[in-house]
């Protein structure tokens, strides 16, 4: 079995070169030197090969600056990288580290024991990050998998509150299960959408919005000929312990409008979703009858805007409420930060 040290010199110099080949040779671990004195040779096929680490000048002949370490980089993006340089530039220093060279080392102030300690060095630490990497990935395909079994969970328990639904003849029965399925569909679709994400913690709200829209006038048999919405949503992304509780406010919200706002079925509902400093402001509107004055958004006494105050306080919102031409609710809240599970 070879143990030598697979080491690939970019190199332009044949002093430095013979220099660092001594250097390798004085610290006593057995090496096998690959030497290029170009970019382009040492891209080349025949050294695409696996080696322990790079040893790299940035200065050469065909590439020069930082350029020459991100080219050798996307060639060997798995192999350790040491810059050598005679230029002391502490923003190409600071670049190089940045994004991804293991370490970065003037040439006048090279020595075997020096070289030897940051090889070592180099090589651990990147197996590290290759072992880190890999259990992220791990832990992505785990919690992408807890997302696809929560939604398709949910998916079957609306699927079963909709067979009790199909069975029963009782109308308040009916809409108090149609209700409870569109709260569990509303649950759903934050995790479908983050199954589809390529952030398994943000979704992009506007288009969650619009599906949810698109659900619950299906489930109510409203046309775009009767009730219209209106969808004011600017681009943005939530996280899951903001998503989930705004979904159900404006299921709520929204579901309320279409059941009890309009003599018939005709009106206009506006949902609009925008960003204020350090807050979002959410608001959900129709210019239907308007809503009772004995009903009391701050003291509800029915289970949905129980629920939507229940959810406000969650998101550590304020509600405002307008009865002027129909019904305005404004909700007021800053975007949740993930609280620690126990």
């Amino acid at each position: 079995m070879d143990n030598k040290l697979r080491t690939l010199l970019f190199e332009d110099n044949h002093g430095d070169a013979g220099l660092i080949e001594e250097m390798l040779e004085e610290s006593g671990v057995p090496f096998k030197l690959t030497h290029v004195e170009t970019l382009k040779d040492g891209l080349e096929t025949p050294y695409n090969n696996s080696f322990d680490i790079i040893l790299l000048d940035l200065g050469l002949p065909d590439s020069d600056g930082i350029d020459t370490f991100f080219r050798v980089q996307d060639k060997y993006p798995k192999f350790p990288i040491i810059i050598l340089t005679g230029l002391s530039d502490e923003s190409v220093a600071l670049k190089a580290l940045q994004d991804g060279a293991q370490d970065y080392l003037l040439k006048k102030d090279l020595e075997s024991s020096f070289l030897s300690r940051s090889i070592r060095y180099s090589i651990e630490r990147k197996r590290a990050e290759e072992q880190i990497n890999k259990s992220l990935e791990e832990k992505e395909i785990m919690l992408n998998e807890i997302h696809h079994r929560v939604k398709n969970n949910l998916q079957i328990i609306s699927s079963l509150l909709h067979l009790q639904e199909i069975s029963t003849n009782e109308e308040d029965v009916i809409d108090m299960l149609r209700e409870t399925e569109g709260r569990v569909k509303t649950m759903a679709m934050v995790h479908e959408k983050l199954y589809d994400s390529p952030s398994l913690t943000d979704i992009n709200f506007n288009e969650y919005l619009e599906k949810l829209v698109y659900s619950i006038l299906y489930t109510y048999g409203i046309t775009k000929d009767t009730i219209k919405i209106k969808l004011h949503i600017e681009d943005i992304n939530l996280n899951t312990d903001t998503a989930i509780p705004l979904g159900l406010i404006i299921n709520e919200l929204l579901t309320n409008s279409i059941k009890y706002a309009f003599k018939k079925p005709e009106g206009t509902i506006t949902l609009k979703l925008k960003s204020l400093p350090g807050k979002i402001e959410l608001t959900v509107a129709d210019d239907g009858i308007g809503l009772p004055e004995d009903i009391d958004p701050q003291n509800p006494q029915n289970l949905g805007l129980q629920l939507v105050k229940s959810l406000i306080e969650q998101l550590d919102g304020e509600l405002k409420m307008n009865r002027n031409n129909g019904t305005e609710f404004k909700i007021i809240f800053k975007e949740q930060k993930y609280k620690k599970r126990i």
